[in-house]
């Protein structure tokens, strides 16, 4: 009656947990389809370029050399120094082959460029890939041995349950009480190495899933640098708008046929400036002003389903900014940071978020 009891007991309480279980399940699910889902990048070091842009009238204040595109083959001088020219005077012609031959230089540069980082978006997404997918097996395989471990565990309880109930009689001979005791001793043992064995894998639980969460972290900041373009650095980002420029120009060269005119009388000036390099540059979109220069960064935290990611909002100052990128400082500011840079949803400072 005591065994078919316990069993029962057993039975009520693996029901109990179950319900439990699932339940945990549903509402983890519905918290977590509530929260707001974030996308996020790493400060890179990199320099602000600007353009100003203004429209005005050209006056002559004085007498100026022309001096043609570097680089270029002249193949014919159209005017002399001192004629008077209007605008739409041609002032030289350029050599077509030679312009064509460097413009057709320029383009295969500029394509072998597009696929090498192209190459290099998809190997960092790859790497990426890759590194949550062998965290992820990490987990599964490192939790499946520490069900099976604690499963043994519990079948050897229940058989030390099981051994303390049929306990000898009273007037048993000592050879009995003594291999019952032995048998308990094993099983005492045997429950020691176990709990000791689930707490072995539990450390190294621990220490795979450090190091697989820097390799997934390294990952995502390669990615994130690949897909903004910050990886390039100052120095990169330069060359790369000199060539684009450059095809540019040389491309309305050979639709004049190679000739160069003077230029009007009125007109758009356009002027690029490279700032120096920042230390913290983040995609505009994450700068937000509420009621100042802030930006909202991940971190972890402990909620009431283990630990989760919040967001914390910080005040920074605004350095330089563009279309496109904002150079930031602030004494806490770190290239470590995971500046959130896009959002589903509104933040709001310690809000819960998921990736």
């Amino acid at each position: 009656m005591q065994m078919e009891s316990k069993k029962k007991l057993w039975r009520g309480f693996a029901l109990f947990m179950a319900v439990m279980l699932i339940m945990t399940y549903v509402s983890r699910m519905v918290y977590v389809s509530r929260m707001p889902r974030v996308k996020w990048s790493y400060p890179a070091s990199a320099s602000i370029r600007n353009k100003i842009t203004a429209e005005g009238t050209v006056e002559a204040v004085g007498a100026r050399a022309v001096i043609g595109l570097d680089g270029l083959l002249v193949e014919k001088v159209c005017v002399a120094a001192g004629d008077r020219m209007e605008a739409g005077t041609v002032l030289y012609e350029v050599n077509m082959e030679d312009l064509l031959a460097q413009l057709a230089e320029l383009h295969a540069q500029e394509e072998a460029w597009q696929k090498q980082e192209q190459a290099k978006r998809r190997e960092t997404a790859v790497n990426t890939t890759r590194a949550q997918e062998d965290y992820d097996m990490n987990v599964i395989e490192l939790d499946r041995r520490i069900a099976e471990e604690t499963k043994e565990l519990e079948e050897l309880m229940e058989d030390l349950d099981t051994h303390m109930f049929r306990i000898p009689e009273e007037d048993a001979s000592d050879e009995t009480w003594i291999a019952w005791a032995d048998e308990r001793l094993r099983f005492d043992r045997r429950i020691a190495e176990k709990e000791r064995l689930i707490e072995d894998i539990q450390l190294e639980k621990e220490k795979i899933l450090r190091q697989a969460d820097r390799e997934v972290e390294d990952a995502r900041r390669a990615q994130s640098a690949a897909e903004s373009g910050l990886e390039l650095g100052a120095s990169g980002i330069s060359q790369m708008r000199e060539r684009q420029e450059r095809i540019a120009l040389l491309t309305e060269f050979s639709e004049n046929g190679g000739k160069v005119a003077a230029g009007c009388t009125e007109g758009v000036m356009e002027l690029d400036s490279t700032s120096e390099i920042y230390d913290f540059v983040i995609p505009i979109k994450a700068l937000h002003n509420d009621g100042g220069n802030t930006i909202y960064v991940l971190e972890e935290k402990e909620g009431i389903l283990g630990t989760e990611l919040s967001v914390r909002s910080m005040t920074v100052r605004l350095l330089d900014r563009n279309e496109e990128y904002a150079a930031i400082a602030d004494e806490l500011l770190s290239g470590d940071l995971k500046v959130v840079t896009d959002c589903d949803r509104e933040l709001k400072n310690g809000r819960a978020v998921k990736e």
